[in-house]
């Protein structure tokens, strides 16, 4: 039994290890202003531990810009391949599905984009920006009725902080001029 705990205590010992070592990399490559350096980091965080979906998250981000800068479909692609990364290690995850329901709707995969909206929803119901940004969707892929749904929804709940705060403006905004 001794024996058991001491293998338990040292495997869990290198993890965290293993973890603080990625997040290293990861932090690295935030300050990084230097693009090829930026993905080196990336890649150290991930050999260093390929569970820490934060990883992917800010890989995710750097291809979804490189794409939109480039518009080359390699970087989307990656970013997508990120984004689900982050989703399979993580599934509780909204960033990951909110990047990818951006993504799908503005490649106009609405079909895609209605399944991370909805996820989003599912994972937290009473969040208000969720709400909204399905509503705004719903909007402008003319389902009026479904629209109407969450934005009805939204406008029982209230925002959590400022920043969601200046988000839900945008988003009311954006579906008044639509009137």
């Amino acid at each position: 039994l001794l024996c058991f705990i001491m293998i338990l205590i040292i495997s869990l010992g290198i993890r965290v290890i293993k973890f603080e070592n990625s997040e290293r990399y990861r932090k690295y490559s935030e300050r990084e202003k230097d693009l090829n350096t930026k993905i080196y980091y990336l890649e150290k965080a991930e050999y260093m531990d390929s569970k820490n979906f934060e990883v992917y998250l800010d890989r995710g981000d750097l291809y979804f810009n490189l794409w939109k800068i480039t518009g080359d479909k390699e970087y989307l692609n990656k970013s997508i391949s990120d984004y689900n990364r982050v989703i399979y290690l993580n599934p509780y995850s909204t960033n990951g599905y909110k990047r990818l329901a951006l993504i799908y709707e503005e490649t106009g995969n609405y079909q895609m984009a209605e399944k991370m909206y909805l996820k989003l929803i599912e994972i937290y119901p009473n969040k208000k920006l969720y709400n909204l940004e399905i509503a705004r969707f719903y909007k402008k892929i003319g389902e009026n009725e479904k629209f109407r749904y969450y934005y009805q929804i939204s406008k029982k709940l209230k925002g959590v902080n400022i920043e969601e705060g200046i988000l839900i403006d945008e988003i009311e905004k954006w579906i008044e001029l639509q009137k």
